[in-house]
């Protein structure tokens, strides 16, 4: 995971729709290679990021003035509350 760079990861995290599964596949990794790198470099696992990653990326969408449907839709949300 050092090897990627943090920019990576986001963009790798969006691409994904924060998804840990589709994330350990786009990266050619077990979910358990993924979750174990994730736990000794973060101390957490790749869906516990995932999930504040999107949720920092709703905050963004929405103090942009992106209506709520469409930031729920963006990112995955399968509902808008």
């Amino acid at each position: 995971m050092a090897r990627v760079f943090k920019d990576e990861w986001h963009r790798l995290a969006w691409e994904t729709r924060y998804d840990a599964h589709a994330l350990a596949r786009l990266r050619g990794l077990s979910v358990r290679q993924l979750q174990r790198r994730f736990h000794h470099q973060l101390g957490r696992s790749p869906q516990d990021w995932l999930n504040e990653q999107r949720l920092l990326a709703a905050q963004a969408l929405l103090l942009s003035g992106r209506p709520v449907k469409v930031v729920a839709s963006e990112l995955g949300y399968k509902q808008t509350s």
